[in-house]
């Protein structure tokens, strides 16, 4: 186990080396380093190829040609992406040169029904290979279940909604992450149309929150429940996620919840209210979906908008 740990570092490592398929330049940049337009502030949530392109998806979704990562941001015209792998598996040297012309890159370390302590390692062995790494993803972090464990601070016993590692794990990798030599991001994924007063204690420990309404009927109130979520995480660096599918009807979302979202999302961003955006997702791109198309020409409108 410890040589094929060596090994697999000493292949990452190797990041700036050429490859065919992934030929760019690393451009790693500093996660506070962002320019001022709306685009460099994007983010696309990504998978790879297979996750939802299957014949008998539970999601609906049209079949298409498959399309990787990498590519699938560049079509969109998107800088910056967090890599969601499922299943688990290890990346080789090949997998993460792919990343290396990509701006900013975040990479998942805990989700549904997933192994955290693989995941955790396996994010931490990139950390030092990879120069654009700027935060790791705590994917569907809270459980939809809504029981409570209950924590001592020290101060006083609270009640912490339940969620995919615990809350003295989510304590833990907080410290590990503070104690590297460069900062990494902890984002963390919650659902605003889910969001209970109990998530307060976890979402604090989180550098930057993903905001997400699930449900697309949900998205007509958008204002009200973020207004909740800013009762209980005032300030928190937040990224307004972008679905440009309904996930949670398992059918195409409504055109006007995604202009409605956009509009939204551009009006929060201009009054300082995110700090960015965040599509959903990279599988989505080719399936010949209105609300894709919709959102790169709001992209090429907007992008370049100076906030």
């Amino acid at each position: 186990m410890a040589t094929t740990r060596r090994l697999f570092l000493g292949g990452i490592l190797a990041f700036g080396g050429g490859v065919a398929g992934c030929a760019g330049r690393t451009t790693a940049a500093p996660q506070d380093d962002y320019e001022n337009t709306l685009r460099d502030h994007c983010w696309m949530w990504g998978h790879d190829p297979g996750v939802y392109d299957g014949r008998n998806n539970r999601n609906n979704l049209p079949l298409s040609p498959k399309v990787s990562i990498p590519d699938a941001i560049k079509y969109m015209g998107i800088p910056n992406v967090s890599v969601i792998r499922w299943p688990i598996v290890e990346p080789d040297s090949d997998y993460v040169r792919c990343y290396r012309d990509v701006k900013r890159v975040s990479w998942v370390v805990c989700g549904r029904l997933k192994d955290y302590a693989s995941l955790h390692d396996q994010a931490f062995k990139l950390i030092p290979a990879m120069p654009n790494l700027v935060g790791l993803d705590l994917d569907d972090y809270f459980k939809s279940a809504r029981n409570f464990e209950t924590i001592d601070t020290g101060k006083g016993v609270v009640k912490v909604t339940n969620s995919r590692i615990g809350h003295r794990a989510l304590m833990a990798l907080r410290k590990e992450l503070d104690s590297l030599p460069r900062r990494i991001d902890l984002r963390m994924t919650i659902y605003g149309d889910k969001l209970r007063p109990e998530d307060a204690p976890g979402i604090a420990l989180a550098d930057t929150v993903l905001y997400w309404t699930w449900n697309g009927r949900n998205l007509a109130e958008l204002r009200r429940q973020f207004a909740a979520y800013r009762a209980i995480a005032p300030g928190k660096r937040t990224l307004l996620g972008i679905y440009m599918w309904d996930f949670g009807v398992h059918a195409p979302l409504d055109m006007q919840h995604m202009r409605n979202q956009l509009d939204i999302a551009l009006e929060f961003y201009r009054n300082h209210e995110i700090d960015g955006l965040v599509f959903h997702c990279t599988p989505l791109v080719n399936k010949g979906l209105d609300t894709v198309d919709y959102a790169r020409r709001w992209l090429d409108k907007y992008g370049e908008m100076a906030r």
